[in-house]
């Protein structure tokens, strides 16, 4: 009782006459008779009149012989079990709604004998595949920043930074306090905008009885800076900081 037909443009669950009479003698009494497909082919024509025709089908048996069979919709095979009896109707008429629905569930193929809409479903399929390839050209610089640059979970310091984005830190140091972003304090400080963007924190301690504070740069801040200051533009990548790269074949700036 799971068979599909198309009627009209739709998807329609369909319960054959072989069908139904296995279903009425699965719900017999032990002391009722088997009903034989014969008997019941010849019962059709006296429920369901003419219309008949309209669900008149084939199918083989165990000799791959042809015989003849009905395919019911719904409202047939309702009719055809009431026949029989209202239980037996409101048993038929339960489970083909529950097929309806898991029916109406179920994604919809393209009809690929109509050359047109199997045209149409593959230039959807390669539209979409080029839009993933595109999507993953795009994210390429981040893989590749990744592979060459990403491996802990800690912060760098600012002269760690500069040599890995091809600087030398003198001047990366000097160039960032022209922009803005640090500033001498007996160590290099971020201004305070840079802290709260999460681009920089400021660790403080204390050695052999003297306090200390170091300046350094979060996942966040490295990739900003990478962005910003380095050799190619480099896209986001959050929670992890830089590694030193296999190559050094990053130039480096004045």
């Amino acid at each position: 009782m799971n068979e599909l037909i198309k009627v009209e443009g739709r998807s329609d669950v369909t319960m054959s006459s072989l069908e139904l009479v296995e279903f009425i003698n699965g719900q017999r009494k032990p002391e009722e008779a088997e009903l034989r497909h014969a008997d019941f082919l010849v019962k059709v024509p006296k429920v369901l009149g003419k219309d008949e025709r309209n669900f008149s089908s084939i199918y083989f048996d165990s000799l791959n012989r042809e015989k003849p069979c009905y395919r019911f919709l719904k409202r047939e095979a309702c009719l055809m079990a009431m026949s029989y009896s209202y239980d037996l109707q409101a048993k038929v008429f339960d489970r083909m709604t529950e097929l309806e629905q898991k029916t109406a569930n179920a994604p919809s193929l393209p009809d690929f004998t109509k050359p047109a809409v199997a045209a149409r479903a593959w230039a959807e399929q390669y539209e979409a595949r080029e839009v993933a390839v595109a999507q993953l050209e795009a994210a390429k610089p981040a893989l590749d920043f990744v592979e060459r640059y990403v491996d802990a979970r800690t912060s760098q310091c600012i002269t760690d930074v500069a040599k890995i984005i091809g600087w030398r830190p003198r001047a990366f140091t000097k160039q960032l306090e022209q922009d803005g972003v640090i500033f001498m304090r007996g160590v290099w400080l971020p201004y305070q905008e840079h802290i709260n963007a999460g681009r920089f924190e400021v660790k403080t301690g204390e050695n052999d009885g003297f306090g200390f504070r170091q300046t350094r740069v979060t996942p966040k801040g490295i990739t900003w800076l990478a962005e910003k200051y380095g050799k190619d533009e480099m896209p986001e990548v959050s929670g992890a900081a830089l590694k030193k790269p296999r190559s050094t074949s990053a130039s480096k700036h004045n």
